[in-house]
């Protein structure tokens, strides 16, 4: 009987103890409270001290973003901007004129001004300079002769050059560069010729070609008759080579030739452009051991220059075309395993591809991203497909798909779910799905009811103007950037609702 007592009387004192606490710990939230009012409060009293002027610093970078800009879209904006800036105040006078880096890009033209040019020299200081040589039009003996004057002002202080760009004809390229054969470069990082001359090598040894007088060229941009460029050696500096070719050169020199007998064991990344003949092209013949990104801008790739490459240590292939007679199988079937290493395959454009081929897949085994057209992305997605879990591309990524799916688009996305629905159930990791393609609202639900549960659909769209009737004074207009992907069940739910309706411009 005692034990029942004591036992009772110690329940007793334990749930006296926990009325205690309660009332002690709602004292604690009670004073929490009390103390974030304060606090806020204190916050609201606190002095607003404005900015009464942007530090040099901040202003010399929004007047770069400014001219940046005005330099991609007109050359000579860029000036003309520069001067309208200076006029707003002493202090903006004062941060653009002693600002080096607002003045080491010089354009030399006929009709630039010695002054202006002589201005960029100065005001640049020891700067790298970006140095641009172009000409609209025909360029006459007079002009001709202003723009070699004003191309002496720039030699004087070619050390400091980072950059050069040549945007003339070819004879006067050719004036130009006879010009520049004696200098010595040492600052010079990046070449563009547009229109680069016919002639023998022996009248023409540009110094950028030079390991001796560019010893740190890096990117060399050269379009034209570029024959001269058969047998030599590019500087072993270049990392990046973009040429744009022609079928046959006027000085007779075979493209597909010239491909096969340039030495390019350093590149890194290579861009081809133009048109050539790939017949000539013998398998293996372009080796390239360490070239990492291949960009091909032809007017189609053949079966022929693929399997002319030879690249075991690359990572990105991105195609814009293939030969109009060719299908990917074509193209990529005498190449199975040859492209291990890419991780980031891109095709533009190519014919209808219907059938299913797993050409592609072998040739490429190792893609983690994919960026193919609209037209290729169902075969091909088939073509990965095996027998119960062996499935090609088991880590893919990403997948985005080009063009405009209007045509046929309802079957389209459901094909495409039941191929993300099939790698789903053999044990495959979804991926980021990218339809770059801007959809009306009934048709961005449709797609996220169909694909929301296979794949991570990171951007089905760009922009879309999207109508908001909740407004008492009418319709408000937004353009709304729709790329995050919890906006689709945002916008699913709002549709439904009726809070949101298309403008009727699909």
């Amino acid at each position: 009987m005692d034990e029942f007592a004591e036992a009772r009387a110690a329940l007793v004192t334990l749930e006296k103890r926990k009325q205690g606490l309660i009332a002690e710990l709602n004292d604690v939230h009670a004073a929490i409270r009390s103390q974030r009012n304060k606090v806020e409060e204190l916050i609201r009293q606190l002095p607003i001290s404005p900015i009464n002027r942007l530090p040099d610093e901040i202003l010399l970078r929004i007047f770069e973003l400014i001219l940046g800009t005005a330099r991609t879209e007109d050359k000579n904006c860029c000036v003309r901007w520069k001067e309208q800036l200076a006029e707003v105040s002493r202090r903006w006078r004062n941060v653009i004129l002693h600002s080096p880096c607002l003045w080491t890009t010089i354009t030399v033209s006929s009709s630039r001004s010695t002054a202006l040019i002589e201005a960029h020299i100065m005001r640049s200081s020891e700067s790298p300079l970006d140095i641009e040589i172009n000409h609209n039009g025909i360029l006459f003996a007079s002009e001709e002769k202003m723009l070699v004057q004003r191309l002496g002002l720039v030699v004087t202080c070619a050390e400091r050059w980072r950059s050069l760009t040549i945007f003339l004809g070819a004879y006067s390229t050719f004036q130009v560069l006879q010009r520049l054969g004696h200098l010595s470069l040492p600052s010079l990082t990046s070449v563009c010729i547009r229109n680069f001359p016919c002639c023998e090598p022996e009248k023409l040894d540009p110094p950028f070609l030079r390991s001796q007088c560019a010893p740190r060229i890096e990117k060399i941009f050269i379009s034209g008759d570029i024959g001269m460029l058969k047998g030599r050696e590019i500087p072993s500096s270049v990392k990046t080579l973009a040429m744009e070719l022609d079928f046959f050169s006027r000085s007779g020199i075979n493209s597909a030739l010239l491909l096969e007998s340039m030495p390019c064991q350093r590149l890194t990344s290579l861009c081809l452009d133009g048109r050539i003949n790939f017949g000539e092209l013998s398998p293996n013949s372009i080796q390239l051991p360490l070239l990492e990104k291949f960009v091909s801008k032809l007017r189609g790739v053949s079966a022929a220059l693929i399997r002319a490459i030879v690249a075991p240590r690359l990572k990105h292939f991105e195609v814009h075309a293939l030969s109009a007679n060719q299908s990917l199988h074509d193209t990529f079937v005498a190449v199975s395993g040859k492209f291990s290493s890419v991780d980031h395959f891109t095709l533009y454009k190519s014919q209808r591809h219907e059938t299913v081929s797993k050409s592609l897949c072998l040739a490429f085994p190792g893609v983690r991203h994919l960026v193919l057209p609209k037209e290729n992305i169902i075969a091909v997605l088939r073509s990965a497909e095996g027998p119960g879990t062996a499935f090609h591309w088991q880590h893919l990524e990403s997948l985005t798909s080009i063009g405009h799916p209007e045509e046929e688009f309802e079957a389209f996305i459901n094909d495409l779910a039941d191929c993300l629905r099939r790698r789903q159930e053999a044990g495959l990791s979804k991926f980021r799905l990218n339809l770059s393609t801007p959809f009306s609202v009934e048709k961005l639900l449709f797609v996220y009811e169909q694909l929301n549960d296979v794949c991570i659909l990171e951007r089905a769209y760009n922009t879309h103007d999207i109508t908001l009737p909740a407004v008492t004074s009418g319709k408000l207009w937004l353009d709304v950037p729709l790329n995050r992907p919890y906006i689709l069940g945002a916008l699913r739910d709002a549709v439904m609702a009726g809070r949101i309706q298309t403008n009727g411009r699909g």
